[in-house]
């Protein structure tokens, strides 16, 4: 009867891992190929990668207590030990995706009866902004750019001018966001085309190009 509640209790430890390790595999797949997804204003794979992650390791560790409390078997607490590390990883990794999460603004183009959102995130000493363009609640990466010492180039709208001729906008900003050098200044040219945006220019942000 021990046996068969010991079994019962790893299955369904399990199936609960196996799901949150699901939602890390398919919302890593999605934001490795330039895909995200933005609801009330909020980007929501790169917490899910996040949290999927922490929750699958927790949810182990879980598992490998109760049978050690179960079993009384010495081997499970030594699982527990070096798993330990791992579980600390995954909590800053959450941690860090809830603290330091993306700021996402959108523009809409009537021109191209479109919208672009512009997702920002910095840490320490690196500042990305990408830009996306936003079908419903689904995000296509189109272009990314990189700012100086932390410095996202596209958060603050007065930071950035956005040039629009024919089918191209033209976004130009500086990667250093607290000089404001003329000389920093750098351009990333998108077209519409097939009823899409694709980037056909996009200029490097570092002092020696």
């Amino acid at each position: 009867m021990k046996e068969v509640k010991a079994k019962n209790i790893v299955i369904t430890f399990q199936i609960i891992s196996f799901i949150f390790l699901l939602f890390f595999i398919v919302s890593t797949l999605f934001t490795k190929n330039g895909y995200e997804v933005l609801i009330f204003g909020n980007i929501c794979l790169y917490i899910v990668e996040a949290t999927g992650l922490f929750l699958f390791l927790l949810t182990e560790f879980i598992m490998f207590i109760v049978i050690a409390i179960k079993k009384k078997k010495p081997l499970f607490i030594i699982v527990n030990i070096l798993l330990l590390p791992l579980l600390i990883f995954g909590l800053i990794a959450a941690d860090f995706a809830l603290t330091c999460k993306p700021d996402a603004q959108v523009y809409s183009y009537n021109e191209f009866n479109k919208d672009i959102a512009i997702v920002n995130r910095s840490f320490l000493l690196s500042g990305e902004s990408y830009i996306f363009e936003k079908n419903g609640v689904l995000l296509e990466l189109i272009a990314s750019v990189s700012g100086d010492d932390g410095y996202c180039p596209l958060r603050d709208k007065n930071d950035f001018q956005v040039e629009i001729d024919g089918n191209t906008i033209t976004y130009t900003y500086h990667f250093d966001g607290y000089s404001q050098n003329e000389d920093n200044k750098r351009k990333v040219v998108l077209e519409y085309k097939n009823e899409h945006f694709e980037c056909i220019k996009e200029e490097h942000d570092y002092y020696y190009d």
